[in-house]
């Protein structure tokens, strides 16, 4: 019964660490963002964005943001 009773520990605590998000963010990704305002990348005019969305083929682009640092999409 002992046995058992850690099979199921082990097979529960491998389960639920699937669940866990790893953080991709790092300090040094941060520090070395080239335009940057603490840390985030921000887009200017003339930037191209590739957006794709799952299941809508016509949606997905590649769009260039414009002077007023929109994108236009259908």
């Amino acid at each position: 019964m002992n046995r058992r009773a850690l099979l199921l520990a082990l097979t529960s605590s491998l389960a639920l660490g699937g669940c866990l998000r790893p953080d991709y963010r790092t300090a040094q990704l941060d520090a070395t963002a080239t335009g940057s305002i603490g840390g985030r990348y921000t887009l200017s005019a003339g930037d191209k964005l590739r957006v794709i969305v799952f299941g809508q083929d016509n949606l997905s682009n590649i769009y260039a943001v414009d002077g007023g640092g929109r994108i236009a999409m259908p």
